[in-house]
């Protein structure tokens, strides 16, 4: 828990200080919850990740983040439970700058893409509807939903066993034959959170042109992990270093008398 609010506190910092700073309108970013039918949860994240990929493309968005998901937060040792969570930034490439894009989407029509996305990539009709989540804030009016969306994406699966048995109490996980899942889910890495668009390395200098601002003024991951180094070790009113005094042995000499 600690690594992912750690994590996430860099991450967030970093797309404060490079982008939502240096543009002239209010970032927005987006949190897209994708999942599928029933019969599909078990569909290879390979397939998956493709299909994130054209849905989102079909939007048009241009900056965006995605983790994909195999177990369900909320029962984590349950079967297997493909889904994605899908990150977005509302900027977009327009005559050669950076300008803002859609971050209020129509849900009905989000849908109905994701819908077709399936039926393309699996060839499975779905009736109905399809479970769909999309809520979007402020990256500098409202950072602690920000910071509280990464974390979530930087989290190891074995936190959401502490959180349901531990926090909640809402699943009893001390059944003798459940001792081999939990195993699984101790052993198992966290998902990885994938970076595509304007927002992968490969695009830096595009991105850095868009915004019109030198490379000199870009900050690395490892430039905003050494700031918070520095910013640790001073005080949060006045920006003084902090100083450890050596006072020395104790002497004992301060002890209160006993009468």
């Amino acid at each position: 828990m600690s690594y992912a609010h750690d994590r996430s506190d860099t991450m967030y910092r970093w797309i404060r200080q490079n982008i939502a700073d240096k543009v002239s309108f209010d970032l927005k970013m987006n949190q897209i919850v994708l999942t599928l039918p029933k019969e599909l949860h078990d569909i290879e994240t390979k397939i998956f990740s493709k299909m994130i990929n054209h849905f989102m493309k079909s939007f048009g968005l241009e900056a965006y983040a995605y983790s994909i998901h195999t177990r369900h937060s909320k029962n984590p040792l349950a079967d297997r439970f493909v889904h994605g969570h899908v990150l977005t930034l509302n900027i977009k490439q327009e005559n050669n700058s950076l300008s803002q894009n859609d971050y209020y989407f129509n849900l009905d029509l989000m849908r109905d893409y994701w819908k077709q996305t399936i039926e393309k990539f699996t060839g499975v009709m779905v009736e109905g509807d399809v479970n769909l989540k999309n809520e979007y804030a402020s990256v500098i009016n409202d950072s602690e939903k920000i910071r509280h969306w990464l974390a979530y994406l930087y989290r190891y699966p074995i936190q959401d066993l502490f959180d349901v048995q531990i926090r909640k109490g809402s699943i009893n996980y001390l059944e003798k034959s459940q001792f081999e899942k939990i195993q699984e889910l101790i052993n198992e890495p966290k998902p990885r959170l994938v970076w595509c668009g304007l927002l992968t390395s490969t695009k830096r200098k595009l991105l850095l042109k868009l915004l019109d601002v030198s490379e000199s003024f870009w900050l690395d991951l490892p430039d905003i992990i050494q700031e918070k180094r520095i910013r640790s070790k001073q005080c949060r009113d006045c920006g003084s270093p902090y100083v450890v005094y050596d006072r020395g042995k104790y002497a004992g000499d301060n002890e209160p008398l006993l009468l």
